[in-house]
C-alpha cells in the first residue's frame, strides 16, 4: 500500500468574518456609500439622525457610534479590524453631511466623535422649527386629500413633533426641570420682544382693553357693527342732550342754533321708546337761551 497522503488543514476562520459580528464587512461595503438619500443640513438633525440609526443597525454597525463596541488594544487581534471598521463607518458619516457640518467634522478620530460632536450640535431643540411644525399642524386640512394620504401626513408632522419635544418618561425630576425650562426659554423670548404692555383701562365705563375716545358706550357702535343700529339714534340724542346740558351749566360754547337743532333731531332715526325719551329730555325752547316771559316785554 502506498503511503497516506495527509493533506493540510483548512485554516480555521477569523471570529469577525462570521456574519453576526459586530465587526464583520461585507465584500459590498464600500467607503463611498450612501446610508441615507437625505444629508444633514442641520434642520433635518431628527429625522436624519433616525435613518442613519436604523441603516447602521441592518449592518450591525450601531456600537461604533454609541461607544458599546469599545476599541480593543494594539496588541488585540482585532485591533486592526476596528480600525478597518470605524473608518468605514466614518466615511458613510461623512458622506451622509451637506458641505457646512461635513467641513466641522473631517477631523473627528472616530465613528463615536464625529457623531457625538453632530448630536451636540444639532439636537438641540429649535424653537423656530418647532413652532413652524405646531403651525403646520394646526393649518393642514385634507381638501382634496385621500384620507389615507391625510392622516399619514398629519401623523408624520406629529411624530417629528414628538421626536423634537419628548416628553420624559419618568417619576423623577426630568419632567419639572424639562417644564421650567420651557417657562424660562418663553419668559426670555417675552424679554426679547419688549415685555407685554399694561391694557388702557375707559375711564367712563371701567372696561379693560380701550380708551374713553374709542368707548362705545359714550360714542356709539361703528358702522357694520351689529349694534351699531340699536344704539346709533340714541347716542346721538344723549350728544345733544349732554350739549344742552353743559349750556345750561353755566358754559355759552353751545355750538348750534335753535333750527340747526331741529334739522338734527329731524334726521335721527327713532324708535318709539327713543322718541318719547328725547322728547322728555329735550326742551326745543331751551335751546336757544332763557325765553322771553310776559313780564319781560315793556309797555
Amino acid at each position: 500500500m502506498g503511503d497516506l497522503v495527509t493533506g493540510s488543514r483548512p485554516p480555521v476562520p477569523k471570529e469577525y468574518e462570521s456574519p453576526s459580528h459586530p465587526l464583520y464587512l461585507h465584500p459590498s461595503d464600500q467607503p463611498g456609500v450612501m446610508l441615507v438619500s437625505l444629508p444633514l443640513t442641520g434642520d433635518n438633525y431628527t429625522t436624519w439622525s433616525r435613518a442613519i440609526v436604523m441603516a447602521l443597525s441592518a449592518k450591525n454597525k450601531v456600537g461604533l457610534i454609541d461607544g458599546s463596541i469599545l476599541k480593543p488594544a494594539k496588541t488585540d487581534s482585532l485591533f486592526n479590524q476596528w480600525i478597518r471598521c470605524n473608518n468605514m463607518v466614518t466615511s458613510w458619516l461623512f458622506n451622509s453631511l451637506s458641505k457646512d457640518p461635513a467641513a466641522s467634522v473631517i477631523y473627528s478620530e472616530s465613528a463615536q466623535a464625529m457623531w457625538k460632536d453632530l448630536k451636540e450640535r444639532f439636537s438641540q431643540t429649535n424653537a423656530p422649527h418647532l413652532f413652524q411644525i405646531e403651525r403646520e399642524i394646526h393649518d393642514l386640512t385634507q381638501d382634496t386629500m385621500s384620507v389615507g394620504t391625510y392622516f399619514t401626513k398629519l401623523k408624520g408632522m406629529w411624530d417629528e413633533l414628538n421626536a423634537l419635544s419628548p416628553t420624559p418618561s419618568c417619576s423623577c425630576g426630568a419632567m419639572t426641570e424639562s417644564n421650567t425650562n420651557g417657562q424660562r426659554n418663553f419668559k426670555n423670548t417675552d424679554k426679547k420682544k419688549g415685555g407685554t404692555r399694561d391694557r388702557p383701562t375707559c375711564e367712563h365705563c371701567n372696561w379693560v382693553g380701550h380708551t374713553m375716545d374709542k368707548c362705545y358706550s359714550l360714542h356709539g357702535y361703528p358702522p357694520g357693527h351689529r349694534l351699531y343700529k340699536a344704539t346709533s339714534s340714541a347716542t346721538a340724542n344723549q350728544a345733544v342732550h349732554s350739549a344742552i346740558e353743559k349750556q345750561h351749566s353755566g358754559t355759552n360754547s353751545f355750538p348750534f342754533t335753535q333750527e340747526q337743532c331741529r334739522q338734527i333731531l329731524a334726521l335721527i332715526p327713532k324708535s318709539p321708546h327713543v322718541a318719547n325719551q328725547a322728547g322728555s329730555n329735550v326742551s326745543i325752547s331751551n335751546l336757544s337761551g332763557p325765553t322771553l316771559e310776559d313780564d319781560d316785554w315793556d309797555g
